[in-house]
This record gives C-alpha cells, structure tokens and sequence, in this order.
C-alpha cells in the first residue's frame, strides 16, 4: 500500500501534542542563561523550546478562532515537555539508524505545506508572528521527516488490517456506523468576533442586513455570496455542500437543520460573524454500507494500531534512554 497525505497526518498526530519538531535551540541558543529543563541522552531541552512550541500552539489556536488563554497554556505545559521529550528520543533514535533526509525533500514537504495553507495565508508571515525563521523552519521539517521515515519502516510498514477485521469490527460495532441527518446549505458570512470593537461589529451587521434586503428584493443567493461573504466557501457562492448537525457550529446547526429546502434563514450569529444560511437539499438518517467505507475503516483501525505500536515503541525508547528532569 502506498503511504499517502493521509498517513502524514496520522504520523504528526501521533508524535505529539503538535505538528512540528521544536528546534535546536539547546544548540544554538542566543541566552547562556536559557533555563534547562531536560536532559535527553545527554541533548538539554530549554525552557525556549518549551515556550516556542507554546506559542505555536496558541497561534495555531487563534488561527482556528479557539484561541488558548495564558492559564490552559500551562495546564498543557506537562504534556507540551513529554511531548518535546518525545520527539527528541524518536529524532535521535533516527539517526542511530542512519536515516538521512536531504535538502529536495525537505523542499518538496514545505511545498506541500505551502499549497494545504488556506487563501490569502503566508507561510512566511505565520512563521515570522511565532518567532520561527525560515531556517530554523527547515531544521523542524527535516527533523520531522525524519522521524516519519523512521515510524514508516518500524511500524507502519509492519502493520496491516484485513478485510475481515474491518468486516468484524464493522459488525459488532453498529452505533458507529449510523449516518446522521444531513443538510445540503450555502451561507454568506461576513466576518466579526467577540474581541472585536463595537463600531466593527456593528459594521459587520449591516452588512449583512443589506445583503438580506437584497435577498428579500429577489436577488440571487449564490452571486451575493461571491460578492460579499467573506468566508472559504464564496468563490463557490457559499455552498458547504452537505453537513451532519456536529460539522458546524451549534448555533449554525440549530438554524441550518430547522430550514426545508429552499428556505433562508433570518441572521445568525456565531463566533465566525453573522451568516445567512439557505438548505438546498436534506438526508434523512441512515446507517452506512459496509463495502461503501471499507477502505476509510482499514484506514482508521491501521491508524489505532500504529497509535498503539508507537506508543509501545516510544515506551522502549525510553526504557533504554536516560532522561533527567532539572525543573518542572
């Protein structure tokens, strides 16, 4: 089987709390003074690497409007040092394997990263507001291909899922394989958020009451969305295509499901701004086929069993690894 984006994924998640490899800091760092708070065969993880992943997190968060204050940062901290901790055993146990990773790949994963970033967003900004060079950006995705080919020819490649496995699970499990209602919308959003000033939040309502008037004037639901709606979905005149009740927010939900088709809903507010929402189309509930998510099933149960084995294998690494904490 070819290991895909997919599986890339799977990967990351699994390495740790976040996407990327902090970086060398303990190596390279600029303050003498730069606290250690672990040592790891003998490799010393600062209290900057700790506060670099801390902030990617935060910014990561905030891009995805679910921002993280200052005290569930440091609720998380235990998990963000176990998960550093992690890394550097699975990196170092890459090179005493003799995994290498040259330039054109590293080129060829950040060209990758580049086209799955959204429109209108800069790598090279988002990588400036979490103080992170470009350079120093390199050393992390070298770093994390390098443990992805070492989870690759460990784990991965030794871990498969039949068809009856699939089959099995499939059938002893039914509750997971209930297909909810759906609904098939458009909306046109026009951004706003709690943290903003009243005079743009109160900008940001008429905007869209003129734009409902315009709907009540007869006007097309699709070409107002391409001209005015400020979220992803406007180059497509709003259409999110079809969507259970937990894919969005509830607020979104509860108006999106309450509609037949053909109906607009009056204003909705979300965290994401006000929304006009028009269900094209509705699904009844129903359970899936088995041979129609085969695939998607092996895919998920090989995931929990490589989720598992490098959890047996990062447990090894650190059995044999002398790992000193110096300061919570």
């Amino acid at each position: 089987m070819k290991i895909g984006s997919r599986y890339v994924k799977i990967v990351f998640l699994i390495i740790a709390v976040a996407m990327h490899i902090h970086m060398d800091i303990y190596a390279q760092t600029e303050n003498p003074k730069d606290q250690v708070v672990a040592v790891v065969n003998a490799i010393s993880l600062t209290e900057s690497d700790i506060q670099l992943e801390m902030k990617r997190i935060q910014f990561q968060a905030k891009t995805m409007r679910q921002p993280i204050d200052d005290s569930m940062m440091e609720a998380m901290r235990e998990k963000v040092i176990q998960s550093i901790i992690n890394r550097e055993l699975l990196f170092q146990e890459s090179k005493a394997k003799g995994i290498l990773v040259d330039a054109i790949e590293i080129d060829i994963r950040i060209d990758q990263i580049k086209q799955q970033l959204g429109s209108g967003q800069n790598l090279e900004n988002q990588l400036a507001q979490m103080g992170i060079s470009m350079a120093g950006f390199r050393s992390q995705v070298g770093q994390a291909t390098a443990i992805q080919k070492l989870l690759e020819m460990n784990i991965y490649a030794k871990t498969e899922v039949t068809e009856k496995e699939a089959r099995l699970f499939f059938e002893n499990n039914p509750q997971f394989f209930k297909k909810p209602e759906e609904v098939k919308a458009s909306h046109i959003l026009i951004q706003t958020a709690t943290t903003d000033e009243e005079e743009k939040r109160l900008a940001a309502k008429q905007k869209i009451e003129m734009i409902q008037e315009k709907l009540k004037n007869g006007e097309d639901f699709a070409a107002l969305a391409k001209a005015f709606s400020e979220g992803p979905s406007s180059d497509h005149g709003g259409d999110l295509g079809f969507f259970d009740r937990k894919k969005m927010v509830k607020p979104f939900s509860d108006a999106a499901f309450a509609l037949e088709p053909g109906q607009t809903s009056d204003i909705v507010l979300t965290r994401f701004g006000y929304h006009l929402i028009k269900v094209i189309d509705k699904k009844p509930k129903t359970s899936y086929e088995f041979d129609n998510i085969k695939q998607e099933l092996i895919e998920m149960l090989r995931s929990r069993k490589v989720q598992a084995e490098t959890g047996q294998y990062l447990g090894e690494l650190r059995k044999k690894a002398s790992i000193k904490r110096l300061t919570p």
